[in-house]
Parts: C-alpha cells; sequence; structure tokens
C-alpha cells in the first residue's frame, strides 16, 4: 500500500513539473498530444521509479537480493546519461545566453541515479545470513520460567522447600507453591 501511494504521488508531482502550459514548436510546427502523453507517461514513469526507488531505500530494513539487481539494473545506464550529458554542458561551448546553471542540475541528477546505482550493486552483493528452512529448525525449548517453576496446563508452581509436619514432628520437605 505504502509503494502505491508513493509512486502515485510521485506520478502525480511528474506531471505537474513537466505539464505547465506553453507554446511547444518544432521547426515552425505544433507537437502533437500524442507525443505530449507519451512524454507526460515516460516523465511520470521516471519521477515515479526515481522517487519509489529512494523512499524505499531510505525506509527499508533489509532490501532483498533482487531488489538490488532491479535497482542497479535501472539506475546504472540512467546515471551514465546524465551524467554524458553533464561532461556535455561542462565542455560545450559557452554564450551569453548560457546562464540557467544547468550544470548544477545535471551534475546533480547524476549524483542522485549513481547514489543510486551504487546501492543497488551493495544490496544486490552484500552477504546475507543463510536462511533456515522451518522443518529445519528445532522446535523452541519449552519456558518453565525460573529454576524449580513448573508449569503443567493451567498450573503454574514453584518447587520450594518447606516445612512439613504429620502432626507429631516437623521436618524438611517439598511443596508447591503457585496458582493451582
Amino acid at each position: 500500500m505504502r509503494k502505491s501511494l508513493f509512486l502515485g504521488l510521485a506520478v502525480v508531482i511528474g506531471l505537474a513539473v513537466v505539464s505547465r502550459p506553453r507554446e511547444a514548436e518544432a521547426c515552425g510546427g505544433v507537437v502533437s498530444g500524442e507525443v505530449v502523453a507519451a512524454a507526460l507517461v515516460v516523465t511520470g514513469v521516471y519521477a515515479g521509479t526515481t522517487i519509489g526507488m529512494g523512499v524505499y531505500d531510505l525506509t527499508a530494513d533489509d532490501p532483498s537480493r533482487g531488489y538490488g539487481i532491479a535497482e542497479a539494473v535501472v539506475h546504472t545506464p540512467i546515471a551514465l546519461a546524465w551524467g554524458a550529458a553533464f561532461i556535455d554542458d561542462v565542455r560545450g561551448p559557452k554564450n551569453e545566453w548560457d546562464d540557467d546553471n544547468s550544470e548544477i542540475w545535471l551534475g546533480a541528477m547524476t549524483a542522485l541515479h549513481a547514489t543510486l546505482a551504487i546501492h543497488g550493486m551493495y544490496t544486490a552483493g552484500k552477504t546475507r545470513p543463510a536462511k533456515r528452512r522451518a522443518l529445519d529448525a528445532a522446535p523452541p525449548p519449552p519456558t518453565y520460567g525460573p529454576p524449580g517453576m513448573v508449569n503443567v496446563g493451567g498450573v503454574r508452581a514453584n518447587v520450594t522447600l518447606t516445612p512439613v509436619s504429620d502432626g507429631r514432628s516437623v521436618g524438611g520437605g517439598l511443596g508447591l507453591v503457585g496458582a493451582f
């Protein structure tokens, strides 16, 4: 339920970011609605996957090996693509209109996806204790409480030393003290 909620929230945020109104023209023509819809779907899946995996990484105690493999497979190529765009932007020619600080955003996205890819590789490769099968596991020992405690059905009693009398003399013996 929590993953679905995060994924839905990520898709809504992604759609809100990319759906701001603007004139979309390329080579003198208006971009068709199908292209815009496809771009929204791709952006929503990208944002949902990135945000969903990031949140899961922060909240999960011990992600599985399969999750680590999936995370590495998804984020390694994305990190490489963002890194290539970052390097191209840094090395590219500068002009008077190049003041948008795109290097900061490209670098941040490269770092984000590289971090997720490295975490996926770590999660996939880390050693885990062997899981014991239910049939191989010994049953837990019965709990009797402190030494001398007897627990039979609804009777819970403590075996203790007690004075015993037969009416003529008093001697030592064993007795039960508890709830019967």
